[in-house]
């Protein structure tokens, strides 16, 4: 949501902007009223070096699509609420789309309560973004067949960095020569 209103800031645009805010004050409010809100702050369980080394692989080419997105959200004709003028809105959610997977990835990364449902979602948001991209290369918001196929690979291997260090940090460790 912090994405989703920077992003309509940014790219002017007034439903991003104020329904990533509005969703932010709802967030925050949950959270305050959370009968467990003190575990809403724990700190991760150590770093993930290679959730936390893609995320940061990723920021270069997140910010690459997301400010020729932000561009187009500025030049898409004026503003409106309620889907009114929804073009330009969708190319700001496009770029916070990119900020969010890489935000969403470093908090994976930190390993932070949930953080292998957040790794996933990093991974099928990726997926999603890459093969529409894949099968609508031309289409603007579209990052291109190659880029597209580079997204899936990358959405993949967080998923599956995170699968990876929980198996390893769970695997049974048994004496040599011990029963199984």
């Amino acid at each position: 949501m912090l994405a989703l209103s920077i992003a309509g800031l940014l790219g002017d645009r007034i439903e991003p902007l104020w329904g990533g805010v509005f969703l932010l004050l709802a967030i925050a409010l949950a959270a305050i009223l959370h009968p467990g809100r003190r575990t809403l702050t724990r700190r991760g369980a150590g770093l993930s070096a290679p959730i936390a080394i893609l995320s940061l692989v990723g920021t270069v080419p997140a910010f690459a699509y997301a400010a020729p997105m932000l561009g187009l959200a500025q030049t898409a004709g004026p503003s409106c609420f309620a889907g009114q003028c929804a073009r330009g809105d969708r190319f700001a959610e496009a770029a916070a789309l990119a900020l969010a997977l890489v935000a969403i990835g470093l908090l994976a990364g930190a390993r932070t309560p949930g953080w292998r449902l957040a790794a996933w979602a990093v991974g099928i948001a990726a997926s999603i973004l890459g093969s529409a991209s894949v099968v609508l290369p031309d289409v603007a918001g579209s990052v291109g067949t190659i880029w597209g196929v580079l997204v899936v690979c990358w959405g993949a291997l967080v998923a599956a960095s995170a699968e990876w260090g929980t198996r390893r940090a769970t695997s049974v460790i048994r004496p040599l020569g011990g029963e199984r």
